[in-house]
């Protein structure tokens, strides 16, 4: 069943609407201090094409040129450090303040698999990694087990590494001395590992032999989001919600909206103000859903990819895989949308951003 524009805005999956956008006369600006982040490809991925960072405000653009493009940025305001991470890729990149590019080179036999955390408390970085395999192919490594890799500070050396209690792990996040994995190959998981002790302390399994759990957000201090991506395109990719006392559970959807809207994978996720949102690339789709699982509606971005707050603004940044379509501002107010094109914030084509406020 295909749908258009108007269909999608319709659809409720509670008494709230989201409107069709309503119109803008004057366009939001970010001020100097906060820009935003993303990956930047001018051709195919893993090709020799210029590829690597792209730095956007309303003041100026930059593009950093690496070996690689950046899939994702990890930020420590305290210890003033960014870290832009590849996937599939060997290198990635650390920068302190707004020094040198440092490389950060993966384990032998391995990519960086787009993803890490800043250990704030310990001084440390840590990532997760893929096997090398022919045509970077995600089934042929889906039984291989899991390790995050420790990088020493400010030297990115890899200093340790520890198990992820599942297979083939993606992205990552620290909580109050856990770390949360994302396992997303065979008996896809999400683990708690306890950093003190390095151990195991919760496993939560999707148990749907298709479906990949690949990115995580946290709602509150029980509740995450997280995305999926299928290995069975004829299968949809729904959203999760992870309670810590009830497990996973799909959030509820309208069938017509997953049926011709989440598509292949569901790229970011993130919860801000109180709704929560995911980017869907293969449909053009952004979908949104209150905190309690209702679903509002969406809106058609083309090519949506990475999700970021802007604090300044109180909105949430929508950029795009299109090298040509601005990014986009969206403001929920009153169950309206509000979507906003950044005009001068164009050619974010990562599949993450990152607003920093400088």
């Amino acid at each position: 069943m295909s749908m258009g524009r108007r269909d999608l805005l319709k659809i409720l999956g509670s008494t709230v609407l989201l409107h069709s956008c309503l119109p803008v006369k004057k366009e939001s600006v970010l001020t100097n201090p906060e820009m935003i982040y993303s990956g930047f490809r001018m051709g195919a991925p893993y090709v020799s094409t210029p590829a690597g960072l792209v730095i956007s405000s309303p003041m100026f653009t930059e593009k950093v040129t690496f070996a690689n493009e950046i899939h994702s940025i990890i930020y420590s305001r305290e210890l003033k450090l960014k870290v832009f991470v590849s996937k599939l890729e060997l290198l990635s990149y650390g920068q302190f303040e707004n020094g040198p590019y440092t490389k950060i080179h993966a384990d032998e036999g391995n990519y960086f698999y787009g993803h890490g955390v800043i250990d704030e408390k310990r001084k440390l970085f840590y990532s997760t990694q893929a096997k090398v395999t022919k045509d970077r192919d995600d089934g042929a490594r889906g039984d291989v087990s899991g390790f995050v890799y420790v990088h020493s500070l400010p030297d990115f050396k890899i200093v340790d590494k520890f198990p992820t209690f599942g297979n083939d792990p993606h992205d990552m996040k620290l909580i109050n001395d856990q770390l949360i994995i994302c396992n997303g190959g065979s008996d896809s998981s999400i683990t708690f590992i306890d950093l003190p002790t390095r151990k195991l302390v919760r496993e939560f399994k999707v148990n749907v032999p298709h479906l990949s759990l690949r990115h995580i957000e946290q709602v509150d201090e029980q509740n995450f989001i997280i995305a999926t991506l299928t290995s069975d395109l004829k299968k949809t990719t729904p959203l999760y919600g992870l309670n810590l006392q009830a497990g996973l559970r799909k959030y509820p959807t309208p069938v017509e909206i997953e049926n011709s809207y989440m598509r292949s994978q569901l790229l970011s996720v993130i919860h801000h103000g109180g709704y929560i949102y995911a980017t869907c690339p293969a449909t053009h789709t952004v979908l949104i859903w209150d905190r309690s699982g209702n679903f509002l509606g969406g809106q058609k971005i083309k090519a949506a990819a990475g999700l970021a707050v802007s604090g300044e603004l109180n909105a949430v940044v929508v950029s795009s895989g299109d090298p040509l379509e601005p990014a986009k501002l969206l403001t929920i107010n009153n169950g309206s949308v509000r979507i906003q094109a950044l005009s001068w914030a164009t050619g974010l084509t990562g599949s993450h951003a990152t607003v920093v406020n400088a």
